[in-house]
């Protein structure tokens, strides 16, 4: 995702692309849902076969973490299922504010009580999320769970579009911040016993340190693990799977025990490490429902360490 705009000034690309948005979504909420499914995979498999850049690149990521266990025709239908699924998403994004008219139909959820429990330690929750499954759906589902949720987010290029997304966001009263600039934000949130949603799973920048990801060294985000060592706030990964049937349930894992040598160094990686691996188990499960289309393994530049 790229940067929002830097400044006010008027976009007029941007601001057709977002009335083109909003026309589909009047659209598409006169559609059935399962219609809207079945568009979404005949979208998702057109720019499949037509956006041959993203596509070569989302095999080639898939060939890395998978290339040892499956063979070219498996890579392809993983990646094939992949565009079906991102394109799905979208569609749904839009339609959020008519589905929560009944949002049940569409989202369960098994174990919310992991981090209502978690909350009783008075530390704060950490939800480490990410590009698995229809993220934005379950992030409008722990605010109607109740949960006392702040959002870490990148902004879109196209600002109308991000405003609209907060706008979804905060129909059920998830708090938006930006991922920059933000670190007394969060703790403070941490420490008033909130929850904070953190993606985890794209390359951070010079930001990050380097641990395996899939076998193969990969820029990774610190943030989680400085965060949960300053504060005592428990790390829960909740993973959102699409069903065979086009709905969606979301599973809450239990909180991922931390290593705690006094090291932080050796700590900050080695939690680090555990997180990536919860993803991976999640990924090899439904590795067509992640977000394969970015470059997640950049060759280290520099030797990058964790901060104490």
């Amino acid at each position: 995702m790229a940067k929002q705009e830097s400044s006010d000034s008027f976009n007029i690309i941007h601001y057709i692309v977002y009335l083109a948005v909003i026309t589909l979504n009047g659209f598409f909420n006169l559609l059935p849902y399962r219609w809207v499914q079945s568009i979404g995979t005949l979208l998702g498999r057109a720019i499949y076969y037509l956006h041959i850049p993203r596509r070569k690149l989302t095999i080639d990521n898939i060939r890395q973490a998978f290339g040892a266990e499956k063979n070219e025709k498996e890579l392809c239908a993983i990646a094939r299922g992949s565009f079906e699924n991102m394109a799905k998403v979208y569609l749904e994004v839009i339609r959020i504010p008519h589905m929560l008219k009944d949002f049940t139909r569409y989202v369960t959820i098994e174990r919310d009580d992991i981090t209502w429990k978690a909350l009783q330690n008075k530390n704060g929750v950490i939800l480490l999320v990410s590009h698995y499954g229809n993220w934005e759906l379950m992030a409008v589902m722990a605010g109607i769970i109740g949960y006392p949720i702040y959002a870490v987010a990148r902004p879109f290029k196209n600002r109308y579009i991000y405003n609209r997304l907060l706008k979804n966001r905060e129909l059920t009263g998830l708090i938006s911040l930006k991922n920059r600039g933000i670190a007394k934000e969060i703790l403070g949130a941490l420490r008033a016993n909130r929850v904070v949603a953190i993606v985890f799973d794209q390359y951070p920048g010079r930001t990050g340190i380097v641990v395996p990801f899939f076998g193969r060294d990969a820029y990774t985000t610190d943030a989680v693990a400085q965060l949960a060592s300053r504060t005592g706030a428990a790390v829960i990964a909740p993973f959102i799977t699409r069903q065979p049937d086009g709905t969606h349930k979301i599973y809450v894992e239990s909180p991922i025990e931390l290593v705690n040598t006094g090291d932080p160094k050796s700590d900050c990686r080695a939690n680090t490490i555990l997180f990536n691996q919860m993803l991976e188990k999640w990924i090899s499960r439904h590795p067509d429902q992640w977000f394969w289309f970015h470059k997640r393994w950049k060759k280290p530049r520099f030797s990058a360490e964790c901060k104490k």
